[in-house]
């Protein structure tokens, strides 16, 4: 077998380029829609997009180049970027100080011992 030949046959057995486009909008939808798989399967849509991508501008890749390509830009991406973008998506929201203790109360009108009354605290009348 010539070069040409073989490569054709590869060509076959290859996914279509709308088939890794299809492919990581489905895994990017999962991630977004409902499955919680901590960022991972953005990564792997988003390489299987490019590999998409790349199919369609024409890049004659063999078929195990592609698929060498989808997991190297997978892994590659998840170890460089997964932890700083999930660490930006998932910030810590500030904690809110639930406790009384140091707090003043505001009294709105005097109070005579053992009567009830209103009060003003962090800026609401209670």
């Amino acid at each position: 077998m010539d070069g040409l030949q073989a490569t054709e046959s590869d060509r076959e057995i290859a996914m279509a380029w709308w088939a890794w486009i299809t492919l990581g909008v489905l895994l990017l939808g999962g991630e977004i829609m409902g499955i919680d798989a901590a960022f991972f399967l953005v990564f792997i849509g988003l390489s299987a997009i490019l590999v998409g991508v790349a199919d369609l501008l024409g890049l004659n890749i063999p078929a195990w180049g592609e698929f060498l390509s989808f997991a190297v830009i997978a892994a590659l991406s998840m170890v460089l970027f997964r932890r700083r973008i999930y660490a930006m998506m998932h910030k810590d929201v500030d904690s809110i100080n639930m406790s009384l203790t140091g707090d003043t109360l505001q009294l709105t009108a005097d109070l005579p011992p053992g009567d009830s009354g209103r009060a003003e605290y962090r800026g609401t009348t209670w």
